[in-house]
């Protein structure tokens, strides 16, 4: 789950009165219950000190970590399974009267780099695993046959008004300064998302002005997806595209679309024209593929063809789950992609969600 920066989803755990356990603290109002802290807490007893643990084989921890997928685990107040966690861990979620806990691995370029673990507790309702709506994974893999970085870059971020937003995007070049800008660019974006709750073309077009006074030199190609819940149980894309390969819609039975209606030119050329949006409701459990051009060219191959490839590969995964669909796609699909950099960030709408009109 890509949600920008650790601390933010800290945040928003706590925000929604979920105790997270980090380290020696807790984020909440410093884990005494006293006031003047960031957010109301509960009188929680000290955290165990940070030291060195060993997780047995078949633990909680130790498959949430493997299988690289949340852990819910849900009991009476005050008693935990003692498989979960370390024993000093587990008598914390004791005394403090834990009702649930929940293990959330972070994934960094297809690798668990941390495990946040968030627990509810006393009078508080248990976390319920329909809490987490939407699923988005991420990959990224460097060229493998340059030695210098390239431009390709993704994110992902919850906006004020609760819309999830997915961006991707390429720099021109596989040197430092592409990844300079495809970074300066990333935050542009992400400032511009949040400070407008604009239509995706609109934000584009928006970032297309920014360039041209703070980089206007650079070329670059974003697509760009606002994913939000227009009604209960219906889930909505809004998208714009500036000079990117398009979006790919997967249903759960396999339909791939790709999303063409909000093409515009790419970033940083003379364009004096609105940026289009388009408008896509999402049917329970599809998939929202967003990838830059590595996924799909090949050299001396017409690009209709690396689509209508990822199309076929993308229709036999569509029953994954969403980390084995996105590995099943760089999988089969590294053998015949060229030389380029890939990155690739993927959606997919909860399981109750339903069709829009």
């Amino acid at each position: 789950m890509l949600l920008g920066d650790l601390g933010d989803v800290v945040d928003e755990l706590v925000a929604e009165g979920v105790e997270v356990l980090v380290g020696a603290e807790v984020a909440a109002a410093g884990g005494s219950g006293e006031p003047g802290g960031r957010f109301p807490c509960l009188a929680l007893p000290p955290h165990p000190p940070l030291r060195e643990e060993q997780f047995a084989a078949n633990s909680g921890f130790t498959r949430a970590v493997e299988r690289r997928r949340p852990l819910y685990r849900r009991f009476p107040p005050g008693e935990p399974p003692a498989d979960l966690l370390p024993e000093g861990s587990t008598a914390w979620l004791t005394e403090a009267a834990a009702n649930s806990v929940v293990l959330l691995p972070v994934m960094v370029d297809g690798t668990v780099a941390a495990v946040v673990t968030a627990a509810t507790c006393g009078d508080r309702p248990p976390v319920s695993p329909g809490d987490a709506d939407l699923r988005i994974v991420a990959r990224c893999l460097p060229s493998p046959s340059a030695a210098e970085v390239g431009g390709d870059r993704y994110d992902s971020v919850v906006l004020p008004d609760g819309a999830t937003v997915l961006a991707i995007g390429d720099a021109a070049g596989h040197n430092l300064d592409a990844a300079v800008q495809m970074s300066q660019l990333r935050n542009m974006l992400r400032a511009l998302s949040v400070d407008r709750l604009g239509r995706p073309g609109e934000i584009l077009r928006r970032l297309k002005i920014v360039m041209e006074s703070l980089a206007p030199d650079a070329t670059a190609t974003c697509a760009l997806a606002r994913v939000e819940q227009t009604q209960p149980d219906q889930w909505q894309l809004n998208y714009a595209v500036a000079g990117h390969p398009p979006p790919l819609l997967v249903t759960p039975d396999g339909d791939c679309r790709l999303l063409e209606d909000a093409a515009n030119p790419l970033l940083g050329v003379v364009f004096d024209q609105p940026y289009d949006s388009a408008v896509e409701h999402l049917p329970p459990r599809s998939t929202v593929l967003l990838y830059t051009d590595g996924l799909v060219e090949r050299p001396g191959e017409d690009l209709d063809q690396g689509l209508e490839r990822l199309r076929e590969q993308a229709s036999a995964l569509a029953r994954r789950p969403l980390d084995g669909f996105c590995d099943g796609l760089l999988n089969s699909l590294l053998a015949t992609t060229g030389t380029d950099d890939i990155a690739l960030i993927a959606l997919r709408a909860p399981t109750g969600s339903k069709p829009g009109p």
